[in-house]
């Protein structure tokens, strides 16, 4: 179950890059629709990002936003031979919001889409509109509406990387690692789940001075707001998570992101277990 505090007004929309008229959200979140790439050739693929620009003390969401709150959702318009594909969620921090735990981003993040353009795309120049729907949080939660759209030339000569290239490359060192060598599994007992992780992280994981937290993509299955333990035996990394009273039953697999912090920064992994 969710909990969310709307504040709604009426709108209208102008077809720019954004409303005319910004929603109420829009007065805290700077938002600017970016591509890695200005020129490509028909065939080719590049990545598009909406870049937050996040007032101090409010934030924004993650695919699951936990206790309270709501992702992201994107809806585009495309010119024929143009699809794009699913989001990349940069790693979220958390958020206490009275007794409940929210997931999401503070100050800055990039949410990015791989494009790709059909091999049968004549060369020119082609605008792709968004419409782009947030919620942004302090004391109290406002909803944002906006219109984006971005001009790309396709040509005959190639990939040409555009002036934030390098925006979407520090934002790629925040999406959690696909390929690793943690090797989880997973067991349910009196109401926790036990994971266990192998690997550099778990040879190498110091209690005192590294911290790991494990961010469920369902919203039904952890206690958010339960401690999450974390201990090394065995050569293995142990982690017991308390299931959500929402979960009616033991679940058969988990999902999720595992965020190691060290004092040199912050990684991420994506794991996935199931039972057979």
């Amino acid at each position: 179950m969710k909990f969310f505090l709307f504040v709604f007004i009426s709108f209208f929309v102008v077809q720019t890059s954004s409303f005319a008229q910004p929603s109420p959200g829009s007065d805290h979140v700077d938002v600017t629709l970016i591509a890695e790439h200005t020129d490509l050739s028909a065939g080719e693929s590049t990545t598009l990002g909406f870049h937050f620009d996040i007032e101090q003390g409010w934030h924004t969401y993650w695919r699951n936003p936990g206790d309270s709150g709501l992702a992201a959702r994107i809806s585009w318009q495309l010119p024929e031979g143009f699809s794009t594909g699913e989001i990349h969620w940069p790693y979220p921090g958390t958020f206490e919001e009275g007794h409940l735990i929210t997931y999401g981003y503070k100050d800055e993040t990039l949410l990015m889409q791989p494009l790709f353009v059909s091999a049968d795309v004549v060369p020119g120049s082609y605008t792709l509109e968004a419409r782009l729907e947030y919620l942004v949080c302090e004391a109290i939660c406002l909803p944002a509406f906006e219109q984006h759209s971005i001009s790309l030339e396709v040509t005959a000569s190639g990939q040409s990387p555009s002036a934030d290239a390098q925006i979407f490359a520090r934002f790629r060192d925040k999406l959690p690692a696909e390929q690793h060598d943690l090797q989880p599994a997973f067991t349910t007992d009196n109401g926790h789940i036990i994971l266990r992780l192998e690997g550099a992280l778990a040879r190498n994981f110091s209690p005192d001075t590294d911290t790991l937290r494990f961010y469920p993509i369902a919203d039904d299955l952890v206690d958010n707001t339960a401690p999450q333990q974390v201990e090394t035996a065995d050569d293995a990394l142990w982690m017991q998570l308390r299931l959500s009273r929402y979960a009616h039953t033991a679940p058969r697999s988990i999902k999720g992101l595992l965020v190691h912090g060290t004092e040199n920064g912050k990684q991420a992994f994506h794991v996935e277990s199931h039972h057979p």
